[in-house]
């Protein structure tokens, strides 16, 4: 089953993945950017999915922290080395949080923080480059007025 839904907030969509696993369905694949989630039917209702946000220099260090966590019994479902969103499931929810202390979900908050500064930042500058061209699109006096166009001559 494919699913399409947008969110701006990781700890609501991640809360909303455990809904539709509590429901019966298990997250196969996510594409963040395009809001579509595909989902898979499943009888084990004990998992729970968990979000991280994180970013690699490396491939090495992408695959060294995929390691890592796959080492503690969690299932990389989703993200790659570029997407900032990395999607876990842990299929017998004895730990059922990736981070062990405070400071491990202090560090997660502020990469989460970052990672939508950076997206509300681009948003905005992609906002005031449209708003000009839509300030000249309602202008409509610049849209069909054409200076000269009567001292032509010929086609």
């Amino acid at each position: 089953m494919r699913k399409f839904k947008l969110f701006l907030d990781a700890r609501k969509e991640e809360k909303w993945l455990n809904q539709m696993l509590q429901k019966g369905w298990v997250l196969k694949s996510a594409n963040t950017l395009c809001g579509l989630y595909t989902f898979e039917a499943t009888a084990n209702l004990s998992q729970i999915i968990r979000l991280d946000c994180q970013s690699f220099p490396s491939r090495e260090k992408f695959q060294d922290y995929q390691t890592l966590y796959e080492e503690f019994g969690w299932i990389h479902i989703s993200g790659t080395r570029f997407s900032t969103l990395q999607y876990w499931l842990n299929p017998s929810n004895q730990t059922d949080a990736l981070f062990s202390d405070e400071a491990s979900n202090t560090n997660y908050l502020q990469r989460l923080t970052t990672f939508y500064g950076s997206l509300a930042f681009f948003c905005l500058m992609m906002m005031f480059i449209t708003f000009d061209n839509i300030k000249q699109f309602f202008n409509l006096k610049s849209a069909f007025y054409t200076p000269g166009i009567w001292e032509m001559e010929g086609l």
